[in-house]
């Protein structure tokens, strides 16, 4: 990534202004979760995520005050895991902005504030982030069936 263009990396916490896009982009992203027939509530996800110090925490990418991503650190399991934690989730990256390394960026900052935090490892529960998760070099720890899905569950020792 040209260091030109290397995005900040920022709490959510800190950038509470950008929780009415981000939650547009998760009702987009994942229709089926957040959108008007899913059981989930994209706004009230990302305002318990606008944490410093205790999960879940938020953080964000912005390039020149334009937001382009977001990643989460939570307690939620998936199924089979359930004494597993914590979990990295919602690796989101604006379309626009895809291909620039940002996903890459946003977990490896992840991986700090929980290293930070006093946590010894990380997991991923996903679908569609693998080639993130093995860049980063997480390793792959099995499958699951997660809201009628299949998962695939990564591990990272910090």
């Amino acid at each position: 990534m040209n260091t030109e263009h290397v995005p900040k990396i920022d709490y959510l916490a800190n950038r509470k202004e950008f929780i009415p896009l981000l939650s547009d982009w998760l009702i987009e992203e994942w229709k089926e979760w957040y959108g008007i027939t899913g059981p989930g509530d994209a706004e009230s996800d990302l305002r318990s995520a606008a944490r410093l110090e205790t999960l879940p925490i938020g953080l964000v990418a912005t390039f020149d005050e334009t937001l382009v991503g977001y990643i989460n650190l939570k307690h939620e399991p998936i199924e089979g895991y359930r004494d597993f934690g914590p979990w990295a989730g919602a690796v989101l990256v604006h379309p626009a902005a895809r291909g620039r390394g940002i996903g890459t960026l946003l977990v490896q900052h992840l991986e700090d504030v929980a290293r930070n935090l006093g946590y010894t490892s990380v997991y991923s529960g996903n679908r569609t982030h693998t080639g993130i998760m093995k860049r980063n070099n997480w390793l792959h720890a099995g499958s699951s069936l997660h809201n009628q899905e299949l998962i695939y569950v990564y591990h990272k020792a910090l």
